[in-house]
């Protein structure tokens, strides 16, 4: 039974992280407006076709060389991983300085949809279109073998900061937010590694793998590097999907609590703020099953932070057919979030490999959980 969220604390406003499962932009931007017109600040494209599977679909950059990728994307599982010889390098170096990652063209081609939608009174005015692109080190441990990884760093990211370049070229600055997408970094940080089968988040610039510590540093240095430096500009909204991954409706490993989110995140944002790079938004899951103050604790030593950053808050604790425990979730939440932060609700993750008929759960539980913003 649906109860009144009308209190100070209560949630206000939704944000979906990226994929939705449409068969097309216009569907996906379509459904969203209609359903949430009052609730969204921001609307993502839906990741349809090929980027539907996170960014797996990445690995077809390097089909060239085959030798660059994991077993899993090579037809020769013999070669992945084999060295170059000193000829071929030279060959396999220029490749990787031409790369197009796509992102910025499935961008433009989705923000024309987005423009039209608009003019259309689809989607409401003062909505942004918000581009979702996850950090190098996600595309590189999902695809690139072991020993090829320190090759391919430089020109990989080099590849996606043409793509955030061209993308703010391209669109309206005030039309436009850019989400960072970091999974992989929580799986590489939990040392996924040791487990059977989950070498790809071993760390690839380091053999010191018993000191936390400096693989921590590492790990922030690269998102900062990414998110920082200028590439997004101070007049483009810029947020942070941090995630426990969703292979099959599963995270990488169960998180404790959101010890380690809040860690990155008080680690990240001060550093963005030094350049006079504000985060605008930020989303960290809480899984079905959390609904403890233990889970949840760990948040208010982030809350200072975000109050002096201006930084939305979403909680991804919106389940499908789980309205009762979606409550259950947010008053654990309100407890730790306060006053002072403006917060609203999501999903876990990302909606695109959730079966179509269960969609209109999530929705509209998530209309019937917070308030709006418009």
């Amino acid at each position: 039974m649906a109860r009144s969220v009308s209190l100070p604390r209560s949630p206000q406003g939704v944000h979906f992280i990226g994929s939705v499962p449409c068969d097309s932009t216009e569907e996906a931007l379509t459904l969203l407006s209609k359903t949430l017109p009052h609730h969204i600040r921001r609307l993502p494209d839906g990741e349809p076709a090929t980027r539907q599977n996170f960014v797996y679909f990445q690995h077809y950059l390097f089909k060239p060389y085959p030798q660059l990728v994991i077993a899993r994307y090579n037809d020769d599982t013999t070669t992945a991983g084999a060295s170059f010889d000193d000829g071929k390098l030279k060959d396999v170096r220029d490749h990787l300085s031409k790369l197009e990652t796509g992102y910025d063209s499935a961008a433009i081609e989705s923000y024309a949809i987005f423009k039209k939608l608009r003019a259309e009174g689809v989607v409401p005015e003062g909505v942004r279109f918000q581009v979702s692109i996850p950090t190098p080190l996600n595309g590189i441990c999902s695809s690139i073998a072991a020993n090829h990884r320190t090759l391919v760093e430089p020109y990989y990211t080099a590849a996606l900061v043409r793509a955030l370049q061209n993308i703010q070229s391209q669109i309206p600055h005030e039309d436009l937010a850019i989400q960072i997408d970091c999974p992989y970094e929580f799986g590489l940080l939990e040392r996924l590694w040791k487990l059977p089968g989950t070498d790809r988040f071993a760390p690839w610039w380091t053999t010191e793998l018993s000191n936390w510590d400096e693989l921590f540093i590492a790990v922030v240095d690269r998102i900062v590097a990414f998110a920082g430096q200028g590439h997004v500009a101070k007049d483009v909204e810029l947020g942070f999907h941090f995630c426990y991954g969703d292979v099959q409706h599963k995270h990488f490993v169960e998180p404790k609590d959101m010890g380690l989110i809040v860690k990155v995140a008080n680690a990240v944002f001060p550093r963005l703020a030094e350049q006079g790079r504000p985060v605008t938004f930020f989303h960290a899951p809480v899984p079905k099953e959390r609904d403890d103050e233990a889970y949840f604790a760990p948040l208010k030593q982030l809350i200072p932070l975000l109050i002096e950053g201006g930084t939305e808050l979403y909680l991804g604790l919106v389940r499908e057919g789980d309205e009762e425990g979606t409550y259950r979730r947010i008053e654990t939440a309100r407890k730790m979030v306060g006053e002072e932060v403006s917060w609203g609700v999501a999903s876990e993750c990302g909606m695109g490999r959730t079966p179509r008929d269960r969609v209109a759960s999530i929705l509209a539980i998530m209309k019937t959980v917070a308030r709006p913003v418009r």
